[in-house]
């Protein structure tokens, strides 16, 4: 129990190294902010009250802890229909190995359709197109330090394009979860992108530079335009969540987490998941939001031979944005 506190109390110092808080917003000030968008319909739907839930091949996204709770080998893919047209695709592939540990590998991309240029000669369009993306792609180890304890690492590439523009980064994840046992009582905690500054850099940048055109002593000549580094957004997230209702033929979970993140206030997420034989339906909630936060969702699972299929969906209304869905297919085998 002692090597369990210590960790505890190692992360707790990590987080509190962050910056003192300050009364400006911070809101809009980190690269990368496609790493805060819930990944999974399962998560979504239960207000991304995930930490301590995390038992699945999502775990990765939320806590990576989590994937020593699954006992074989597991595959998910998910599509997530973003705000303004974009596009959220993840996979993600988790094994085990009892007397070593679990691992995993993921990629989770973001996309938006070309759009075209415009400028202030012409402002309808010059004929070319842009666009941008996000991909983050990683590894993850965990293991079970006790009957009731589980850590977990991730290691992580993060890049971002922006037309002709690209930036790199690095990042690292660690997480815990402490199931004493009591009605499937688990208590989880994340320290989730805390890793490099990110740049943009490429050949947009480059540009033809007269100090004194008035003057016309010297032809213009060439300059570079220098980007300011970014923070990627670090994320802290402690959560509990526990089994209320455990019958032979369904079953009622609650989860719940508090989160901060280095660009946003602090928030309360809230979420349900009722199991009834082989369907499931989660409501959740997001307390603390600029905006109004509601999901819901659910899912089908069944078995053939020997493998196990789960298909969800999720559903949630952000105002004023409205909609937005998730799907996902999940295979344990």
């Amino acid at each position: 129990m002692k090597k369990q506190i210590s960790l505890m109390v190692l992360l707790s110092i990590l987080f509190s190294q962050q910056k003192p808080v300050s009364f400006e917003s911070k809101v809009g000030t980190t690269a990368a902010n496609f790493l805060k968008i819930g990944i999974g319909p399962r998560a979504i739907a239960m207000g991304s009250a995930f930490s301590a839930i995390a038992d699945d091949a999502t775990s990765v996204f939320w806590n990576p802890a989590g994937i020593e709770y699954i006992d074989r080998f597991s595959f998910y893919t998910g599509f997530v229909d973003w705000i303004m047209d974009l596009k959220l695709t993840q996979f993600s592939f988790v094994g085990s190995h009892s007397e070593i540990a679990s691992f995993a590998v993921f990629v989770n991309a973001l996309q938006m359709d070309n759009i075209a240029v415009t400028t202030l000669y012409y402002p309808d369009g010059d004929g070319t197109y842009a666009g941008a993306s996000d991909m983050v792609m990683g590894f993850s180890l965990a293991k079970l330090l006790s009957e009731f304890f589980s850590l977990g690492v991730s290691g992580k590439i993060i890049t971002t394009r922006v037309s002709n523009e690209s930036a790199m980064g690095y990042a690292f994840d660690i997480g815990t979860v402490f199931s004493p046992g009591w009605k499937d009582f688990r208590i989880g905690m994340s320290l989730m992108n805390f890793g490099t500054k990110m740049r943009l850099d490429g050949r947009d940048l480059d540009i033809i530079s007269d100090i004194n055109p008035a003057l016309g002593l010297d032809a213009p000549g060439e300059g570079r335009l220098k980007t300011q580094p970014w923070d990627i957004p670090t994320t802290f997230r402690l959560g509990a969540a526990m089994t209320l209702i455990k019958k032979k033929n369904y079953s009622l979970v609650y989860s719940m987490d508090g989160v901060h993140s280095t660009d946003a206030k602090e928030v309360l997420n809230s979420g349900f998941e009722l199991n009834i034989g082989s369907f499931v339906f989660r409501n959740g909630f997001g307390i603390g939001y600029d905006q109004n936060r509601i999901s819901f969702g659910g899912g089908y699972s069944y078995k053939r031979d020997s493998n196990n299929f789960y298909t969800d969906y999720a559903a949630l209304i952000i105002n004023p944005f409205g909609l937005i869905q998730a799907v996902s297919l999940r295979i344990d085998f």
